[in-house]
């Protein structure tokens, strides 16, 4: 599981209640949060805080780009910024094409939405854990 403290999560839905429950449950695990309103507002802080380590959107977005698009441009700044969609509009889940991204149907429960953020942000750190144990493996055969 990945630990919480330290990391900085963007919060993107026009939807104000939303946007509060998300924060809230975010908060609570000990994410530093902001939130933001729109996808304009979302890319200038991403542009802004270059320690950003997680983007959740919602995919229907107003002001002409929906979360899908904010995607696309946020990879376009940030390629390796992890990135968890959430839609209530989506009759079934869509095919997540990159090991950073993931899905949540809302609505969704505080703990589906901790399990989706910890398994996406923990990748990183299991990848370098199997590749580190693969490494030494390799070391203690050749020593041998």
């Amino acid at each position: 599981m990945a630990d919480a403290i330290g990391k900085k999560i963007l919060v993107v839905d026009d939807d104000g209640d939303m946007r509060e429950f998300v924060e809230d449950v975010l908060v609570e695990a000990g994410f530093e949060v902001a939130s933001v309103a729109d996808s304009p507002s979302a890319l200038a802080h991403v542009l802004e805080h270059p320690d950003l380590d997680l983007v959740i959107t919602d995919i229907v977005m107003p002001n002409g780009m929906n979360g899908r698009e904010l995607g696309i441009v946020i990879r376009a700044q940030r390629p390796g910024l992890k990135i968890i969609y959430m839609s209530g509009y989506t009759p079934e889940r869509p095919t997540m094409t990159l090991e950073n991204e993931e899905f949540i149907a809302k609505p969704f429960r505080p703990r589906e939405l901790l399990g989706c953020v910890y398994e996406l942000l923990g990748r990183d750190s299991r990848m370098r854990a199997d590749i580190m144990a693969q490494a030494a493996g390799r070391v203690r055969r050749s020593a041998a």
